[in-house]
């Protein structure tokens, strides 16, 4: 009983430490970002590079519906779920994996039905949609010479795939890492995975984008000047800002 009367104030107490922690992110960036971009910035020394999920693109359930409901395996992998022996390795390896391409990718070693329903499943996984205003937003960055790329944790596998539906979108980026089996999965926020990206940046200096705190938070610590994308307009007038695009 008192459990559940603690309950909306536990809640509030949540929402208002998170509220606190991503204004203290914003200025973090704000300070930061200065001392870590150069004093003139331009096409030619500054890249922009974004995270996909929760910037450039949302997960849609009703197309992933649609994409399950679609498939010629449907019934085979509906009938894969009944078995409890997956359903056990699926809570074991929640427990250790981080990167959904390393959790399916196990799952399908261990059960060969997984194993022959893997493009299906993920192809189903990836049911997204783009975010129109930052696509437009990446559309805008191009015309006026800025490389564009992507830090991910998607996976090479799943990347492909998001690749193959939207190739108008993920072509405009000159760019791409991700997390991989040869990289042994590391995934941001470990500060590994910034370090291999920034072996492939020439020496330029990027922007990153991505819309989680402790991405940003890691990315920072790394030497890469960050906007934390908690809504499309901060990103907006933080670019101007810093760009003055």
């Amino acid at each position: 009983m008192y459990a559940l009367m603690l309950l909306p104030v536990a809640l509030i107490c949540a929402r208002i430490i998170y509220a606190h922690r991503r204004a203290q992110t914003h200025t973090l960036c704000l300070t930061r970002n200065e001392t870590l971009l150069p004093p003139l910035r331009s096409p030619e020394n500054i890249i922009i590079a974004f995270d996909l999920h929760g910037v450039l693109f949302r997960h849609n359930y009703r197309r992933m519906i649609r994409f399950f409901w679609q498939s010629p395996d449907k019934w085979h992998l509906a009938w894969a779920t009944l078995n409890p022996r997956v359903w056990y390795d699926v809570f074991r390896l929640a427990r250790t994996c981080t990167v959904p391409e390393a959790f399916i990718m196990r799952l399908a070693q261990q059960h060969a039905t997984i194993k022959k329903l893997l493009p299906t499943i993920i192809h189903i996984m990836n049911a997204q949609v783009p975010h129109e205003p930052t696509v437009e937003l990446v559309h805008k960055l191009k015309s006026e010479g800025y490389q564009l790329h992507v830090i991910s944790n998607i996976g090479e596998t799943i990347y492909r795939d998001l690749e193959n539906q939207f190739p108008e979108i993920l072509h405009l980026f000159d760019n791409v890492v991700v997390t991989s089996a040869a990289s042994g999965y590391i995934s941001k926020p470990n500060p590994e995975m910034y370090y291999l990206y920034l072996s492939t940046t020439n020496g330029n200096k990027p922007i990153f984008i991505d819309d989680k705190i402790k991405n940003i938070r890691s990315a920072l610590n790394c030497g890469i000047a960050s906007i934390y994308y908690e809504s499309f307009e901060h990103v907006q007038d933080a670019l101007k800002k810093l760009i003055n695009f």
